[in-house]
């Protein structure tokens, strides 16, 4: 099972890894492990589609936030466009997580700087090609 979190880059744990993990800590078989995943995964699903939230103690809270209408634009031509307003997914995490997650990047080493993707530090310019006119 991969881990959180490598001195050298982080490994992401995808469906079928959450199925394997939930199997060998419950002792059901995969094709158990795989139903009750997607069984909770719709719960959550139905409730934020209703406009309900789900807590999940200890670890966090699913909510449903409105993103109202706004004007933005378009990065690679400059014009500006009418973005609709739309319902989003929002996550808030509890603070035993997040403490949890601090506590294990201490153990290796890991700074919250060190951990992140250090891409382009520099402002655009008109000849990097990132540049639009504002």
């Amino acid at each position: 099972m991969p881990t959180a979190v490598n001195s050298h880059y982080i490994v992401r744990m995808n469906k079928a890894d959450l199925i394997d993990a939930i199997s060998s800590q419950s002792g059901n078989s995969k094709a158990d492990a795989a139903k009750s995943l997607e069984a909770a995964l719709d719960a959550i699903s139905k409730s934020l589609s209703e406009g309900n939230s789900v807590s999940l103690l200890g670890f966090g809270k699913f909510s449903v936030a409105r993103r109202n209408a706004r004007t933005g634009r378009n990065p690679q031509t400059g014009a500006e466009i009418q973005i609709p307003a739309r319902n989003a997914v929002k996550f808030s995490v509890a603070k035993a997580l997040k403490d949890l997650v601090q506590n294990d990047s201490e153990d290796t080493g890991e700074t919250e700087a060190a951990s992140q993707d250090t891409g382009e530090t520099e402002a655009p310019t008109e000849d990097s090609g990132s540049w639009w006119k504002r």
